[in-house]
């Protein structure tokens, strides 16, 4: 919840044309950008457009080889592991028992970590960088489980089951494929805005490590109790009916200018 560097810097004053991605954002640019609306449209989100048409397209093959019947589940750490910043990050704190599942060897794990990730392990002291490249080593090692370094997600997240992540975009991203989304909170973490609690309402909430065992017990035995279902396939639908159109509605405004 930082509107003042979502909706208020310098660079959204100085834009002459503002395209927001849902209601909510767009009532954020009305109550706090110093310009209010002008030059804001509300269009929906072509980035979810795109998405949505990729994920309705013909299925892309999970990049591990393993049994039809081995659970596929994506592993998306965020970068922010330092208190002073947002403080989303558990990779720290589930490393361990993620490695030893994926040597367990009856889920397939993808770790997808994100980008800034190893910088900021480095920078604070938490892993060193021969430390983290031995830890990716041990987990591509076990040929069920892998690491994913690919540009593009979006087939990974069609060909998975599953997703367990910290934050942040992918709680809404995900959701768009209707699958099981389960969140690693960390208690002290900066708090999101109202759009980002609406998504992550819909996933399973996990604040330790042995609730996270719990689901992956859940998973790998075929077991998993998806109480979130019925509100994750609500917000699917608003998501959806947000971004139809967003690419159309953009041009429209821009030949209107």
């Amino acid at each position: 919840e930082k509107p003042e560097h979502q909706y208020n810097q310098p660079f959204h004053n100085q834009c002459d044309h503002v395209f927001a991605e849902s209601e909510y954002h767009f009532e954020r640019y009305a109550e706090h950008r110093a310009m209010g609306t002008v030059g804001v449209h509300l269009t929906g989100y072509p980035r979810f457009e795109a998405f949505a048409q990729q994920l309705d397209a013909e299925p892309a093959p999970w990049p591990l080889a393993v049994p039809d019947d081995m659970p596929r589940v994506i592993w998306a750490p965020h970068h922010s592991v330092e208190r002073t910043w947002l403080n989303y990050s558990t990779f720290v704190d589930h490393a361990p028992r993620m490695l030893a599942e994926a040597q367990r060897g009856r889920i397939s794990l993808l770790l997808r970590p994100h980008p800034a990730l190893a910088e900021k392990l480095q920078a604070s002291g938490q892993m060193s960088a021969a430390d983290y490249a031995g830890y990716l080593a041990a987990f591509a090692a076990t040929g069920t489980s892998g690491i994913d370094t690919q540009e593009s997600y979006i087939g990974q997240f069609g060909a998975s089951d599953a997703l367990i992540t910290d934050g942040l975009g992918f709680f809404s991203e995900y959701l768009l494929t209707g699958k099981p989304l389960v969140r690693t909170y960390k208690a002290g973490a900066e708090p999101m805005n109202h759009f980002g609690n609406w998504c992550a309402q819909a996933a399973r909430v996990v604040a330790d490590g042995p609730a996270l065992q719990a689901v992956l017990d859940e998973i790998g035995e075929h077991r998993y109790e998806d109480a979130q279902l019925d509100m994750r396939l609500e917000r699917r639908a608003a998501l959806l009916a947000m971004c139809q159109g967003a690419s159309a509605r953009i041009a429209d405004a821009l030949e209107a200018a």
